[in-house]
């Protein structure tokens, strides 16, 4: 199979912090954590993609709204499989990275301390923006339906500039996920520097650097990345390559080398 060796990703959210807060991080109950109609003003501003979310293993505890003796034992099944994950906006495939905090067994309690309290359904690169507007380096960012594949058959022109990359390329979004990345570009008989589980999303993938089965080949998924649409701390779109913003396009291909 022939080898695509142009990537190229968008709407890569920007991990680094914003300035530094008076205290070292506010949780809800603070004085200084915003209030519930700052909440409701920042729900409108994004039209309604702001959610409140209960963690899924709540289903099984007493006491949350979401409680649900019927249900829970399928979540409790679901639980062992990637899909009820991915497709939630807190769960965690690996309990350990939310402290355990509310497993689907009523045997240990239950608790949303280790889960986002509000999270941003994102759907364009401005909901970001927006987000990185209000809480800068704190408001969780679910990028899950930043989906979008488009092929470029021949040629590439970059933004902004007159250069043209010669061979094929595709733009993804940088929620989707490897099993689709796959699935679309086998229809063209190509195939990209990827990783090997199904359920892995393009863009905490490539921002960790990329490895893949094709690295001793043609080394990691960041060394393809022809350009990114990205977010920065302060809040700018920028869309960025050798020619635009070539510093930053170097900090963000090379970061985790």
């Amino acid at each position: 199979m022939t080898r695509l060796y142009n990537f190229i990703v968008f709407l890569l959210p920007s991990v680094l912090a914003g300035s530094v807060p008076k205290t070292c991080k506010t949780y809800p109950g603070s004085s200084d954590w915003p209030s519930h109609k700052a909440w409701s003003r920042l729900n409108d501003t994004l039209d309604g993609r702001l959610f409140a979310p209960v963690p899924p293993g709540a289903v099984c505890h007493k006491g949350w709204p979401s409680y649900d003796k019927d249900i829970c034992p399928r979540v409790a099944e679901a639980w062992k499989h990637y899909d009820l994950h991915t497709q939630n906006p807190v769960s965690l495939i690996y309990d350990q990275y939310s402290n355990w905090t509310c497993l689907p067994d009523k045997s240990y309690p239950c608790s949303g301390s280790g889960y986002p309290a509000y999270v941003v359904n994102v759907t364009k690169a401005e909901d970001i923006k927006i987000g990185i507007d209000f809480a800068p380096g704190s408001l969780s960012l679910w990028t899950h339906h930043l989906k979008e594949i488009t092929y470029h058959k021949g040629s590439f022109k970059l933004h902004n500039s007159k250069t043209v990359i010669t061979g094929d390329t595709v733009t993804a979004g940088a929620g989707t996920q490897m099993y689709d990345l796959y699935t679309t570009l086998d229809k063209y008989g190509r195939v990209v520097v990827g990783g090997g589980g199904k359920t892995v999303g393009l863009g905490g993938y490539v921002t960790g650097g990329g490895h893949s089965l094709l690295s001793t080949k043609h080394g990691l998924a960041v060394d393809q990345v022809l350009q990114m649409t990205m977010v920065t701390p302060s809040g700018k779109i920028l869309t960025i390559n050798e020619d635009n913003h070539s510093d930053l396009f170097w900090a963000m291909r090379g970061v985790s080398h």
